[in-house]
């Protein structure tokens, strides 16, 4: 995977192991199965 200059975001994981992951300046597109398309939002 190549990595995208535009991500920004927060992960946060708590002590009983739950997450959330708040991302901003990209779009994710599901393809197929385990698949995804991520691109950069246009500015």
């Amino acid at each position: 995977m190549d990595e995208l200059n535009c991500i920004s975001g927060t992960l946060t994981i708590n002590a009983i192991g739950t997450w959330n992951l708040e991302l901003d300046g990209v779009t994710i597109t599901s393809i197929t199965g385990d698949l995804y398309n991520i691109i950069c939002d246009p500015a």
